[in-house]
C-alpha cells in the first residue's frame, strides 16, 4: 500500500539523519522524494551539514537576510520574514521564523503553534506559539544544532512534537509535550520504548501516535498508542503485525490508516479508546488514507476512482478524491470527484477543505517534484457548494487546517526567499 511505502521511506530518512549516514544506507533514494514530504527532508538536509559547512552557511545567510527589506505592517512587528498582503479576508499570522510547513491550530481557532527556522542563527530550529486574540508570537522551545523537530500537534495549552537527536552512537527520537503557558514538558514516547514514534495528534490531554515495533519481523510494522498527559498513563491501542499510521483523535474516537496485508483490503480504521473496540470504516479494496476527524465526522483521501484499479502508487495516474462519513454508521459519501488529484482533507462542522491539483501543470502527478499551482478547495456539505478557498498561482504547502470557522494554511510570504519565508495565514471561508 502506498502509505506503508511512504512511512517506510520517512522512517528511513529519520534513521539516516540520526545516524549521520546517507539515505542510501537504508535503501531509500532521494530521486523518489514526494512533494508532500519536502518539509521533513528539508529539515534533515539542513541538519546534515557538518559544522564547518554550517558556519559558512550561517554567515552567508545572515548577510543575505540583512539585505532583505521587510515590509512590516502595523499588525506584525519584529519580523524575521517579509509580510505579505494575501488579499481580502486573509491575514498573515506569523513572522518570527520561517514555517517549515509544520503547524497546528487549537480547535477554537484562536491559538496555534508551528515549527520555525531562522537560518543563520544558532539554534536554528524552534517551536513557536501564536495567540491570535492577544496578537502575541513567542518562542517556546529551542532546538540545538544537532537536533531537529518534525510533526507538531496542538490543543491548548499542550503542544506535542517529534524531537530527534542526532548521535552516531545513540540516536534518539522522542515525542514531547510542552505546556505553552508554563513551559513545562513531559516525554510521552521515545524510540527505546516502541521503535521510532511518529505522526502525533492531540485532543485535550490525550496524545496518540504511531510507532514501529522493535520486536521480531515484520520489521516495519506499526501500532497506535495513546498517552494521557495528566495521568501519565500510556496505552497500546492496536496489536497488529501490520501497518497502522497517522492517527487522528477527537474525544474517545481515533481514526487511522491501516494496511491489513494478505487478501483483506486496507483503509481507514476507527478505534474507541474507552472500549478498545475497533473496525474498518471504509471497507473498500482501493487505497484510503490521510484521515481527519471532527466530532463524529470523518474525512479521508480515496483512490477508488483512480484509473490504476484504486491504487495511488502510480504517480502520474493519481485521481484521488475526498470522501466522508458520519459515525457511528459511516456510510461513505463523495465530497468531490474532480478528475485531478485531491489530497489531505481537513474538516470542521459542515465544511471540508483539501489540497487540490486541478489547476496545476501536473493535475494527476502527485509524486513528482515539479508543480506550479496547487490550491486549496472546499465544500459546504449542507449546501453542496464547492469553491476555491485559496489560490495564489503557486504551490501552497500541504498542511492545512479548519478551525474556528477559518482556514489556516502555509505559503511563502516572498517566493524569492523560498523555503525561508514560510508563514501561517488565516482566511475567511466563502460559504
Amino acid at each position: 500500500m502506498v502509505e506503508e511505502e511512504e512511512a517506510m521511506a520517512r522512517l528511513c530518512v529519520i534513521v539516516a539523519a540520526l545516524s549521520l549516514n546517507s539515505c542510501n544506507a537504508c535503501g531509500c533514494s532521494g530521486e523518489k522524494t514526494d512533494v508532500f514530504d519536502l518539509d521533513a527532508h528539508e529539515l534533515v538536509e539542513l541538519a546534515e551539514q557538518d559544522e564547518a559547512e554550517a558556519d559558512v552557511a550561517d554567515v552567508e545567510a545572515a548577510d543575505f537576510f540583512d539585505d532583505v527589506p521587510v515590509d512590516v505592517s502595523p499588525e506584525l512587528e519584529d519580523c524575521y520574514i517579509p509580510v505579505m498582503d494575501c488579499g481580502e479576508g486573509c491575514i498573515q499570522l506569523t513572522c518570527m521564523a520561517s514555517v517549515l510547513s509544520v503547524f497546528d491550530v487549537d480547535p477554537g481557532g484562536k491559538k496555534l503553534v508551528y515549527i520555525g527556522l531562522r537560518r543563520g542563527e544558532s539554534p536554528a530550529y524552534a517551536l513557536y506559539f501564536k495567540d491570535i486574540e492577544r496578537w502575541e508570537e513567542i518562542k517556546i522551545k529551542e532546538i540545538p544544532y544537532f537536533e531537529s523537530l518534525w510533526d507538531a500537534t496542538f490543543h491548548y495549552p499542550y503542544a506535542c512534537y517529534v524531537w530527534a537527536i542526532r548521535d552516531e552512537y545513540n540516536p534518539r527520537v522522542y515525542i514531547d509535550c510542552t505546556d505553552v503557558e508554563t513551559y513545562e514538558s513531559v516525554t510521552v514516547a521515545e524510540n527505546n520504548d516502541n521503535g521510532i514514534p511518529m505522526y502525533p495528534d492531540l485532543y485535550a490531554n490525550t496524545v496518540v501516535w504511531g510507532g514501529n515495533q522493535v520486536e521480531p519481523p515484520p520489521a516495519f510494522s506499526y501500532d497506535i498508542y495513546s498517552f494521557n498527559i495528566e495521568t501519565m498513563e500510556k496505552t497500546r491501542l492496536t496489536f497488529d503485525r501490520t501497518g497502522n499510521y497517522r492517527p487522528r483523535i477527537w474525544g474517545n474516537y481515533v481514526v487511522y490508516e491501516r494496511d491489513y496485508g494478505g487478501e483483506e483490503s486496507g483503509g481507514v480504521n476507527l478505534i474507541d479508546i474507552l472500549t478498545g473496540e475497533g473496525r474498518n470504516l471504509t471497507n473498500h479494496p482501493a487505497d484510503q488514507f490521510r484521515a481527519d476527524i471532527w466530532e463524529n465526522r470523518v474525512v479521508w483521501t480515496d483512490c477508488r476512482n483512480s484509473s490504476s484499479s484504486g491504487l495511488c502508487y502510480l504517480q502520474n495516474e493519481r485521481n484521488s478524491d475526498i470522501y466522508w462519513c458520519d459515525l457511528p454508521d459511516c456510510v461513505a459519501q463523495e465530497a468531490t470527484n474532480n478528475p485531478a488529484a485531491q489530497e489531505r482533507p481537513t474538516v470542521e462542522g459542515d465544511i471540508i477543505a483539501w489540497y487540490d491539483f486541478r489547476n496545476d501543470v501536473l493535475p494527476n502527478g502527485v509524486g513528482y517534484s515539479y508543480h506550479d499551482n496547487i490550491e486549496i478547495w472546499g465544500k459546504n456539505l449542507r449546501t453542496g457548494e464547492e469553491k476555491q478557498l485559496a489560490g495564489y498561482n503557486r504551490v501552497l504547502a500541504p498542511h492545512i487546517k479548519l478551525a474556528g470557522g477559518k482556514l489556516f494554511f502555509v505559503m511563502d510570504s516572498d517566493t524569492s526567499l523560498s523555503p525561508y519565508s514560510g508563514a501561517v495565514f488565516m482566511k475567511d471561508l466563502p460559504f
